[in-house]
């Protein structure tokens, strides 16, 4: 080794320093840093280094996933991302029943009667007024409030005069409890918020919560007829009060039976005189209560176009 090497020169400088020859070892130890034998061996002659290799042409150079780079860096992985929704996911809008009538019971809170009873009585009134009033339940909202499904339900059907946009809905869903007046542009000048309010919570609604379902619905239509009646600006209509029959119309009504009877078995009658003819026209109109036919079960009945604001009230039992 180059130490050994220098090992006179040493000796010669530790004599004359008068060290003597103790001091060798110690001097020896003094070595340079640049004289130090390396650790790392060259590679012999004739062998290339090697070197790193290269990513082929036309591959992407590996990298690490994401778990082993969070791993390495020791920071938290970032969150999955949230499913987007598809187009096809979107609440959709509950259907709306068909217009089969003046009232449509989808719900069948209401008895044949009561639903031809209804029908005349729809019936004689846009006859007078050209103005329609259906009625119409349904067994659910599916989540759509009733004011949304009132204002949807009346556009869609159309109901009243296009020029006029006379029409009203009388609205009942039967598993929120809810109920809708819903009244057309035309209308909101007759049938009023506070008047529809009062039909509803005075008039439909006690009846609904003794389960008289049919008993509400007709005497809310009666009241939604008489408030179309009306003079505009009158007070709000009220729950209608039976007074009972007047003895004299009763007394009235029997004589004149009496009368046809009568006539009609008289054994001396031979042909049917001007007379009787009129007779039976009063009578007719007498034993009818005055009441007008209708359009029997709804057949063909149809909305005229009529539009709706979202003007009405609305309630429940």
């Amino acid at each position: 080794m180059r130490t050994w090497g220098r090992l006179p020169s040493i000796l010669l400088l530790s004599l004359s320093l008068g060290l003597g020859p103790f001091a060798v070892p110690a001097l020896a130890q003094v070595v340079p840093a640049g004289d130090a034998p390396s650790l790392i061996e060259p590679p012999p002659s004739g062998t290339p280094a090697q070197r790193p290799a290269s990513p082929q042409p036309g591959t992407q150079p590996s990298l690490p996933s994401s778990s082993q780079a969070g791993s390495q860096s020791g920071s938290p992985q970032a969150p999955p991302a949230a499913p987007q929704p598809s187009a096809g996911s979107a609440t959709a809008k509950p259907g709306f029943p068909a217009l089969t009538g003046r009232v449509v019971d989808g719900a069948g809170l209401l008895n044949a009667a009561t639903i031809a009873q209804l029908t005349r009585d729809l019936a004689a009134h846009e006859a007078d007024t050209s103005e329609q009033v259906v009625v119409v339940t349904v067994p659910s909202l599916n989540g759509m409030p009733i004011e949304d499904f009132g204002y949807q339900l009346g556009r869609q059907w159309g109901i009243g005069q296009k020029d006029k946009s006379n029409g009203a809905l009388l609205i009942v869903a039967r598993d929120e409890r809810k109920l809708r007046i819903e009244v057309g542009y035309g209308l909101e000048g007759k049938l009023t918020d506070a008047q529809s309010s009062v039909i509803l919570n005075q008039i439909i609604t006690p009846a609904f919560r003794q389960n008289d379902y049919a008993g509400g619905i007709s005497r809310g239509v009666a009241a939604i007829i008489e408030a179309l009646n009306a003079d505009p600006g009158e007070a709000p209509v009220r729950a209608p009060v039976d007074t009972g029959s007047n003895p004299l119309e009763l007394f009235i009504g029997f004589m004149v039976l009496v009368f046809v009877v009568f006539v009609r078995f008289n054994p001396f009658r031979r042909k049917r005189t001007m007379g009787s003819m009129v007779l039976g026209a009063v009578t007719g109109g007498l034993l009818g209560g005055g009441r007008r036919g209708g359009f029997g079960g709804g057949g063909g009945f149809r909305g005229g176009g009529g539009g709706f604001g979202g003007g009405g009230a609305s309630g429940g039992w």
